[in-house]
């Protein structure tokens, strides 16, 4: 699996992240959870709680098999936690890698590539 990313912060190569979808696999969660590169350089995880769907309200109420899991779980009460993350995180968005080095909780940079040269 993968996390998505928001990036907010500005990109090396001048592209604007705004509206662009990215993911990563350099992340704990790996299910499909958002992480936001803030405009202030911080690591944010979007954390929610997840509840059980009424099966009245799910799109298929009477179904069995697979259709009957479908819609049975909502994610509620959304918050966003700084991960103080001190490290490296790839990100891509299918034309493009990006990794950005984190130190402290604070982003010390990112460049285009996968790797970060010393």
């Amino acid at each position: 699996m993968y996390d998505n990313l928001i990036c907010k912060h500005p990109l090396p190569d001048g592209s604007n992240p705004e509206g662009r979808g990215f993911q990563t696999k350099d992340t704990d969660a790996q299910r499909l959870d958002t992480y936001t590169i803030t405009a202030e350089g911080r690591l944010v995880h979007t954390e929610r709680d997840w509840e059980v769907v009424p099966k009245e309200q799910r799109p298929y109420p009477n179904a069995t098999g697979w259709r009957a899991a479908r819609g049975c779980m909502r994610a509620v009460n959304h918050r966003d936690v700084d991960t103080n993350f001190s490290g490296q995180i790839s990100f891509y968005d299918g034309s493009i890698d990006y990794t950005a080095r984190f130190g402290n909780g604070q982003l010390v940079g990112i460049v285009v590539g996968q790797e970060w040269h010393t």
